[in-house]
């Protein structure tokens, strides 16, 4: 479901009084503002520069109020409709100097965004002030619901962005085919400890289906004309195509209808099947792959292996990068000081979902040799952000990497990248120390190292930069 991000934009205002010993009454205050007209043609030009992140952002984002603050009374009368609200951030311009009544924007709950001009015209009374502010707020452990931003336009659609992944998640909808992941270990799997700490922390919630269900409306559903035209489509615009049976890899075009059937019932954002730690391939003689490359080329954030701490992890970036994400197993290795993922359910449109897609290969699920995929060819010298996020939800491994081969041809799942990873050795201690061996990892075009460590402060995760 598209969901639309509303954040208030408040503007601090000079107010003259007297100093903080009270021993005189300043003529000046710090920033070029004097008066309300002032910040009041201030504001006009802000609204015209947020229209064109507006417009950027697809109409998904809504800039609303433009309030005049003057005094903490101010920011105290306004809290509880922000409280109590459908607003998702807060922009604060500190047009005039505020830091001392920071403390009464903490009333707020929600994320928020100091915006300060110190180098860029006009000169705010915030200026020169971020340092202290970002002093302030990791001194009381206030980092993760609030950050600065000097000047840059750039930077602060950024964290836009990590506001609006944030708000999605906390709206979104899951569906869950089969039963959560337990096969490797409640303790090292994502598995019900997962969901209920994602519950805790963004109110998702997670709908259940059994397998006996699916394969009941899977035997009922007829294959239609669109199904056949569909598979045909899929193959003409492979690049080749190899151990494909015709039966098996009709049916995975129809198991794709079946699954987005059921997101759309339920209305979810995100769905994860639990496949291959089950016999639900031997039961409908078919796999999901195909289901699932194509859901998160749709914008429907889609795992297997009903693995929730990957699904969570694809989510998180996704919805920050506007891109679908590859999920897959990761073989480190050391001498060479470069990783290998690989997975059969790779989308395709990995530039981002407006974008066109990846060549592909028509072919089917390693294992089973059932089904139907597409084993996408990424691009080499790509640079990719790297996630693993581990069961117990407490910290992300955040790495950059570039892409040097592809589909290699190593006897493993279908779709294989191997990348070169910068400060491969403190990233393999990071994952040492932090990620289960079986993790998933996920990968996704471009450096958003960015962007997903603000995510994480305010998901209550601890970024590991590498």
């Amino acid at each position: 479901m598209k969901h639309r991000i509303k954040i208030r934009v408040m503007f601090t205002c000079p107010v003259l009084k007297a100093g903080i010993t009270e021993g005189f009454t300043p003529v000046n205050v710090w920033g070029w503002a004097r008066s309300d007209k002032q910040v009041a043609e201030e504001i006009e030009r802000v609204k015209k520069d947020l229209s064109e992140i507006e417009r950027e952002f697809d109409g998904e984002i809504e800039f609303e109020g433009w309030d005049m603050l003057h005094v903490e009374d101010d920011i105290l009368e306004k809290s509880y409709e922000i409280q109590t609200g459908d607003i998702d951030g807060v922009i604060v311009f500190g047009v005039a100097q505020f830091w001392g009544y920071l403390g009464s924007f903490y009333t707020f709950n929600k994320p928020i965004i100091f915006f300060g001009r110190e180098y860029t015209e006009p000169p705010y009374g915030f200026n020169l002030l971020t340092e202290h502010i970002n002093w302030i707020l990791k001194s009381i452990g206030k980092q993760g619901w609030a950050c600065t931003v000097v000047d840059s336009y750039e930077k602060l659609k950024k964290e836009i962005r990590a506001i609006r992944a944030f708000a999605k998640l906390k709206k979104a909808k899951v569906v869950c085919i089969g039963k959560p992941n337990e096969w490797k270990g409640a303790e090292k799997w994502g598995n019900y400890r997962t969901i209920r700490i994602m519950q805790e922390r963004t109110g998702i919630n997670v709908k259940f289906i059994s397998l006996d269900e699916i394969e009941r409306e899977y035997e009922e559903m007829e294959e239609t004309e669109n199904m056949r035209e569909d598979y045909q489509k899929f193959l003409q615009s492979a690049e080749s195509q190899h151990d494909l049976d015709e039966d098996s890899a009709r049916n995975a075009v129809k198991f794709y209808y079946l699954m987005r059937k059921i997101v759309e019932d339920v209305e979810a954002d995100a769905v994860t099947i639990n496949c291959y730690a089950t016999n639900l391939i031997d039961r409908i003689g078919t796999t999901p792959c195909y289901a699932l490359a194509r859901l998160n080329d749709e914008g429907i954030i889609a795992a297997c292996e009903a693995d929730f701490s990957a699904l969570f992890n694809m989510m998180m970036v996704s919805y920050l990068t506007d891109k679908p994400c590859f999920m897959g197993d990761a073989v480190y290795n050391e001498e060479r000081c470069n990783v290998i993922n690989a997975h059969c359910s790779c989308p395709t449109k990995l530039s981002g979902y407006k974008n066109r897609g990846e060549p592909y290969i028509a072919t089917s699920h390693y294992e089973s040799e059932k089904g139907l995929t597409p084993q996408v060819i990424m691009k080499k010298g790509q640079e990719i952000t790297i996630t693993l996020l581990p069961t117990n939800m407490e910290s992300m491994v955040i790495a950059k990497g570039v892409i040097t081969d592809v589909n290699m041809g190593y006897p493993m799942c279908r779709t294989q990248v191997e990348f070169k990873v910068e400060n491969f050795d403190e990233f393999l201690k990071a994952c040492e120390d932090n990620i289960n061996f079986f993790e998933h990892m996920v990968n996704v075009y471009g450096d958003h190292r960015e962007e997903v460590a603000r995510l994480c402060r305010l998901l209550g995760l601890n970024p590991i930069i590498i």
